[in-house]
């Protein structure tokens, strides 16, 4: 299946079933900061967002989903991540 392009509010409210969260009034400019607990560990990654309604890439969601450990090789498949 893969990944495919997202708004970011709707990107948002599929890692946000896993624990993501938006970390306010940090990141720079566009950017917003996201992170996650996972094994003990506190995971960061910023996200571009110039609008929530714009269109985040695939490039973009499939490094956010890596550094997140929300991919296949941390047991998270795209059948589970998109809920489909």
């Amino acid at each position: 299946m893969g990944n495919y392009p997202l708004r970011y509010r709707e990107l948002l409210k599929l890692a946000m079933r896993f624990g993501v969260y938006e970390i306010p009034k940090r990141g720079k400019g566009s950017e917003r900061l996201w992170g996650r607990e996972a094994g003990g560990r506190r995971l960061r990654t910023t996200v571009t967002c110039h609008n929530e309604n714009d269109t985040v890439g695939v490039g973009l969601i499939s490094a956010t989903r890596r550094r997140l450990h929300l991919d296949p090789a941390h047991g998270v498949s795209d059948k589970d991540f998109y809920g489909k």
